[in-house]
């Protein structure tokens, strides 16, 4: 790659800095940036420390421990740089909780976002909806636990229209990683009328439809452009 002063470089979820990378280059996502979003328990301390509503962590096993035996689930997050599940093991009882470098309770009752951001701006956001004809067509039950495409999960658009307050989290939340842009994972819990963030993906996958990847492009566009990203809301 050879850069030229007038380049704006996208960095796509790369935590390290490449070889050819040079002062005063203009990065959309820092490495240093997305080395902390993409650590689950510097993003988790991240938000805490800057206001944005998160779920209850704990490095301590004994806490998680505690949780289990109150009654509640805990989600073991043995690998902290995981995606689309990877790593997680879902503890409801105290045999169920192994050694994790990160623990965080399970919140019930829940609907799944993910929101886009660019400098600011919302541009995209879909919901979490269970897979049509899953089980008939798998043979496996859809787990409500882990909401991922192997468990029966896909990304819709239709008829989706989230909370305020999910739009509010996302947004304070890729500005608390000082982060150019991300997909935010939000979970909205209807009986507390509350937006909890979960991660924000500095990688977001790009095969849904194509949508994402147009709303994205025009987005860096505009930024090029010294403008503004359409916002979707």
């Amino acid at each position: 790659y050879r850069y030229r002063p007038n380049h704006i470089i996208v960095n796509y979820g790369n935590r390290r800095c490449p070889t050819w990378a040079k002062d005063k280059m203009k990065v959309l996502n820092s490495w240093e940036k997305i080395a902390v979003s993409s650590n689950k328990l510097t993003a988790l301390e991240t938000f805490k420390k800057n206001g944005v509503r998160t779920v209850n962590f704990t490095i301590d096993k004994n806490q998680a421990i505690e949780w289990v035996n109150q009654g509640k689930k805990v989600m073991c997050r043995t690998i902290l740089n995981g995606y689309s599940g990877h790593g997680i093991v879902v503890a409801a009882q105290e045999s169920e909780v192994v050694n994790a470098p990160l623990y965080s309770l399970y919140k019930p009752h829940f609907e799944e976002y993910r929101v886009v951001v660019v400098n600011g701006t919302v541009i995209d956001f879909m919901q979490k909806k269970r897979k049509s004809n899953w089980e008939e067509t798998t043979g496996n039950p859809i787990n409500p636990l882990i909401r991922n495409v192997s468990n029966g999960w896909i990304f819709a658009r239709n008829e989706v229209q989230p909370p305020k307050d999910v739009f509010v989290e996302a947004l304070k939340a890729v500005a608390s990683l000082e982060l150019n842009f991300g997909g935010v994972d939000c979970l909205f819990n209807r009986k507390e009328n509350k937006a909890y963030v979960i991660e924000v993906n500095t990688a977001c996958g790009l095969s849904e439809n194509g949508t994402t990847v147009k709303r994205l492009c025009d987005a860096f566009a505009a930024i090029c452009n010294n403008s503004t990203p359409q916002s979707v809301i």
